[in-house]
């Protein structure tokens, strides 16, 4: 029974939630460990806990927007939702990530000192991996960060920005590793579709801050912007499409924006699944993106990318993917990471 308790892994990410960047990590992380001969089990990251402060007669949520800035409050929900998710259960060790877990996100502040804080009280080791996160928070939050990352057997960052933000303002060495969803093919058949000259555009609601960073005033620049890199394109035939549920008023806009002022041929798609978004790339001949992990999925079916740079990870994924080698690297040290996780957990048996 021994050996079958040692097997069990506790995977903890944001697979639960309708973003697909988040359920493709799920998907490859289950599947990696899995393929590696352990049990798993997948628990949510951040769970909203401030929502179960909800009042039916508060139509705006201002006791949950008031509870999620009151840390200790916060962190008894989190602890209470993560106590009784792994109360009584043996697991050999517990991987929380990937994903933007380091984000200045009051509920993912709170999630990963719980989760951290809980599970070195079990004696279980911690492996945050693939995550990325920013600074954008006050020193009480980052202070509130290093405690957790602390308590971290290792930790593995998806992008080069997120290991200098722990080795300076951290003082926490961690390992660069490409995102998981690179891995992706290691674990799924990669589907044969013969490419049609289609764009699928990937535009989310951007912020007067992001848009300075295109150096655009407005949102009907951002819309112009867009149509210009359908033009680069090539393409007369758009698939207006999201990987997230949030970003479905931008999709609006910009399909109304285009209709009114444009001649191309538009499909709408409303939140593909993983295997519709996957077809639908993988029959496209270029990408125009928002989101980081569209952008991966092109490379890996072969699309070409245009990611739209109104941060800084989406510059960087810009710059150091535009040459296919790069994506094949990718891939491989990605897998490679997964397997570090293997090989430190065996080193401490």
């Amino acid at each position: 029974d021994e050996d079958l308790i040692m097997k069990k892994v506790l995977l903890i990410n944001q697979g639960h939630t309708a973003n697909l960047g988040d359920i493709l990590i799920s998907k490859v992380m289950s599947s990696f460990f899995l393929e590696q001969g352990f049990e798993i089990e997948t628990l949510p990251y951040d769970d909203v806990v401030q929502n179960r402060f909800r009042l039916p007669f508060d139509k705006k949520n201002i006791l949950p927007r008031l509870i999620e800035r009151i840390p200790f409050v916060m962190d008894y929900a989190n602890f209470k939702r993560i106590n009784n998710l792994v109360k009584g259960k043996k697991f050999s060790f517990a991987v929380i990530g990937g994903g933007e877990l380091l984000a200045s996100h009051h509920g993912f502040n709170s999630a990963l000192l719980m989760w951290c804080r809980l599970l070195e009280k079990k004696n279980i080791p911690v492996y945050l991996y693939g995550v990325s996160g920013d600074t954008d928070m006050s020193f009480f939050y980052k202070a509130r960060y290093k405690r957790a990352l602390k308590t971290c057997r290792s930790i593995s960052v998806r992008d080069h920005s997120t290991e200098s933000i722990l080795r300076d303002y951290y003082k926490i060495k961690a390992t660069y590793y490409p995102d998981v969803v690179f891995s992706f093919w290691h674990f799924f058949k990669k589907p044969q579709i013969d490419k049609k000259n289609r764009v699928i555009c990937i535009p989310k609601q951007l912020t007067d801050r992001q848009l300075r960073t295109l150096g655009l005033r407005n949102h009907v620049d951002f819309y112009d912007y867009l149509i210009n890199l359908v033009q680069k394109s090539g393409a007369s035939n758009i698939i207006l499409t999201s990987t997230e549920a949030e970003d479905r008023d931008a999709i609006l806009g910009f399909y109304r924006y285009c209709v009114n002022n444009t001649h191309y041929n538009i499909k709408l798609i409303f939140s593909p699944s993983v295997e519709e978004f996957i077809n639908m790339l993988a029959a496209s001949s270029c990408v125009i993106s928002c989101r980081m992990h569209a952008c991966i999925l092109g490379l890996l079916n072969d699309t070409d990318i245009l990611p739209v740079p109104f941060k800084e990870k989406l510059a960087v994924f810009a710059k150091e993917y535009s040459d296919k080698r790069y994506a094949i690297k990718a891939m491989e040290q990605s897998y490679v990471g997964l397997l570090s996780i293997i090989k430190d957990f065996k080193e401490l048996h």
